[in-house]
């Protein structure tokens, strides 16, 4: 019988490594996407030109923003208390 050697798709990182890289790439898409909204929402609210549709599509883009926001800082949190728990941190540049 011959010999393989695979080797590691995961480069010698744990399943916490992984999680963690995840939890962090997670983290900047969802602010990514909350600053998208929060433009997104300027732009309904200066161009509706005093239309009452436009202005509460506006009004509406920024309070799903702020709420997504919330829930994304909220997650962070959660992690980090997580985190702490079981030893580690989280940062935006990884776990340890």
């Amino acid at each position: 019988m011959t010999d393989y050697d695979v080797p590691d798709p995961l480069g010698g990182a744990t399943f916490v490594d992984v999680l963690c890289d995840f939890t962090v790439w997670t983290f900047e898409i969802a602010v990514a996407a909350a600053v998208i909204a929060f433009l997104l929402g300027a732009f309904y609210y200066l161009t509706s030109g005093g239309s009452p549709q436009g202005y509460e599509k506006g009004k509406n883009a920024f309070k799903y923003a702020a709420f997504g926001a919330a829930v994304v800082i909220l997650a962070w949190g959660a992690a980090n208390i997580l985190a702490d728990a079981i030893g580690g941190t989280v940062t935006l540049t990884g776990c340890s």
